[in-house]
């Protein structure tokens, strides 16, 4: 048989062997129930966690489990996914939706421009503002009751329920401040017993210039104080000279003795005219100011 004639110029076209055809995927496996389960995905396929829709190179939650749920404006929402996303569940966002909501029964707002006369009451009430000023419970402390009264019922009225403060506030506030009073007239205290304990040596002092004859001095000392205190028991003056320490000046205690002296020369009270020198003697001068401490 002869050999077939190959002809150069002819190209011969390579034979290919056709590609199998793609295997059908496994069935479903049967469950008792007769409803086939899914078939499991293969371990290396990528995870979806974004809902479709947005960017997950902008927002990326993969950690929380309900974030496919979610629709597109709430999972693009930054702010709001920050707050949530330390609830990985569903079950924990429940939880912690329960907590809160149950905080803000309790919680107090503070009553806006338009809130009722009721709710504004009521948000007093809460906190603990008593319903009338009587029912702030404010202590004597070291005074008597009738020395504190009016003090207490202005106290009351004017400092601690008009400003809302709660009945707690307000007697602790209160305690403060009898606490500087009663520090205050313990220095006065203080002040008037050195006015006292040193009188007699500043009414010598007083009188020694005039008197520089000690038994004189001692004589016009002793009716000073006897005519003075005559003089306080008929005026009634007796007990603001002391209140205010003008009864431990040795110049008003003088002066008061000579106007009684002058009364009883004349029998009736107010009938002896002072001097130009005893025209003063109710001023504050500068013994006075000095004898008392420095106070003005």
């Amino acid at each position: 048989m002869p050999e077939p004639t190959i002809d150069p110029t002819t190209t011969v076209e390579p034979t290919t062997t056709p590609n199998p055809a793609p295997a059908e995927p496994a069935p479903a496996t049967p469950t008792p129930s007769g409803e086939p389960t899914a078939t499991p995905a293969e371990p290396n396929a990528p995870k979806t966690a974004e809902p479709s829709g947005v960017d997950p190179s902008a927002l990326s939650y993969s950690d929380v489990k309900y974030y496919s749920q979610l629709d597109k404006e709430t999972a693009s929402n930054k702010d709001l996914m920050e707050r949530v996303k330390g609830h990985k569940t569903v079950s924990e966002l429940a939880k912690a939706y329960a907590e809160m909501s149950a905080k803000m029964d309790d919680a107090l707002f503070i009553p806006g421009k338009d809130a009722t006369v009721e709710q504004v009451k009521d948000f007093f009430h809460k906190i603990g503002v008593p319903e009338k000023s009587e029912d702030y419970n404010l202590v004597d402390g070291s005074y008597k009751p009738e020395e504190i009264a009016e003090l207490k019922t202005f106290f009351r009225n004017e400092v601690l329920y008009k400003n809302g403060l709660s009945k707690v506030q307000g007697e602790r506030v209160w305690k403060s401040c009898l606490a500087y009073l009663m520090t205050e007239r313990a220095m006065n205290e203080k002040a008037f017993e050195k006015l006292k304990s040193s009188f007699s040596e500043r009414h010598s002092a007083y009188l020694k210039n005039d008197y520089p004859v000690d038994a004189d001095r001692q004589a016009v000392m002793n009716e000073d104080l006897s005519l003075a205190s005559e003089f306080f028991s008929q005026s009634g003056l007796g007990k603001a000279f002391k209140d205010t320490g003008l009864i431990y000046n040795p110049e008003i205690i003088h002066k008061a003795a000579q106007y009684q002296k002058g009364i009883r020369a004349n029998g009736v009270m107010g009938t002896s005219a002072p001097t130009e020198k005893d025209s003063g003697m109710f001023q504050q001068g500068e013994d006075f100011k000095k004898a008392y401490g420095g106070r003005k």
